[in-house]
């Protein structure tokens, strides 16, 4: 093998494994999770983007070149979670359309709304298996906690012959003018541990 194909040799310590769990709550410091927490069964991929554009403020400056790292300036972050869920129930129907609720007396019907409420944005965990040990109770993870979260992408349901129904999401996180300077969204990473380690 070439001496340019080689791996580092801790490397399969520090890797990632299959497409994680959604979850509204989660506590970093222990990796717990609820089974019936878990949002909803899911299909695919579950992807996290997180992008931001740059302004280059010396661009129009006669006598500056282009692409001066001092005058870089960064406009907010963007970041969103989208996937296919398999699984739906009036609350999930909720979070899928964004500005909805249960219907009043009747727990079965989800009513749109045009307008957005406050109550409409939520937080939402992307948690998956990270490095060699992924046991029970020390498994390693990495979680993406995606802060004030609303559907974008409106409502889609897909339906077809002999294949789970596929409802497609895109929840975006968004600033707080309360808390203005906080980017929307935090990233861990934890090693896991051998199970029978004290």
């Amino acid at each position: 093998m070439s001496r340019y194909e080689k791996m580092n040799p801790d490397d399969f310590k520090h890797m990632t494994w299959g497409p994680g769990i959604i979850v509204d709550e989660f506590e970093p410091s222990t990796g717990a999770v609820v089974a019936s927490g878990i949002r909803w069964a899911t299909t695919g991929q579950n992807s996290f983007a997180a992008t931001r554009e740059l302004v280059d403020m010396g661009a129009d400056i006669n006598n500056c070149p282009e692409g001066t790292k001092q005058l870089q300036r960064a406009k907010p972050w963007q970041a969103q979670l989208t996937g296919t869920a398999i699984t739906v129930t009036p609350t999930e129907l909720v979070t899928f359309f964004g500005n909805a609720d249960i219907a009043t007396g009747d727990n079965t019907k989800v009513v749109p709304r045009n307008l957005i409420d406050e109550k409409d944005f939520t937080g939402k965990w992307l948690i998956v298996n990270y490095s060699e040990y992924n046991g029970e109770t020390k498994g390693g993870y990495m979680a993406i906690h995606l802060k004030n979260t609303l559907s974008t992408n409106g409502f889609t349901a897909n339906f077809e012959k002999e294949k789970n129904g596929q409802f497609p999401y895109t929840l975006k996180a968004y600033y707080d003018m309360a808390d203005i300077d906080t980017v929307p969204f935090e990233i861990y990473v934890k090693a896991g541990e051998a199970e029978g380690a004290a």
